[in-house]
This record gives C-alpha cells, structure tokens and sequence, in this order.
C-alpha cells in the first residue's frame, strides 16, 4: 500500500510539472485507439517512469523488474505499456 500511495503521489506532482496537459492529451487521444483516460494514464506513467529511473540511474530493464515486483504486473506489461 505505501508503494501505491508513493506512486499516486508522484503522479499527482508530475501532471503539474509534466509538458503534456491533459488537454493535449484529449487532443492525442481523437487518434488514438485508446481512451482519453489511457492516454492520461499513460503519459502519467511515462512520466514518473522516466523520472524515478533516472533518478536511480537505471535500465529500462532494472525499471520493469522492480515495478513488477512492486505493483504486481508483468515486466511485458509495463514494457509493453511504455512502448505502446
């Protein structure tokens, strides 16, 4: 639980600071296949993925494993999720 409340709480403080506005992602989103609220998602995570891993100069590969350990999904998914 303490994980999930830490990862809430970085996506709230991302979407400040992020450069997409959720705007802009309404915007990507009438091209897309997915859901407006996906596409939010999405950049939220990109976002905090891209952050927490270089703050631990990390992998890409170090990420999965450790966010799969933490949240419960598949190192597949959270790759195929980023690189979706």
């Amino acid at each position: 639980m303490h994980i999930e409340n830490e990862w809430r709480n970085d996506a709230i403080s991302q979407v400040g600071s992020n450069r997409f506005s959720f705007a802009s992602c309404a915007t990507i989103s009438q091209y897309s296949e997915y859901s407006e609220e996906t596409e939010i998602y999405w950049v939220e995570f990109t976002a905090i993925f891209n952050q927490k891993r270089k703050k631990g100069n990390r992998s890409p590969i170090q990420m999965y494993n450790i966010l799969s350990d933490e949240i419960g999904l598949s190192p597949g998914t959270l790759a195929g999720f980023y690189h979706r």
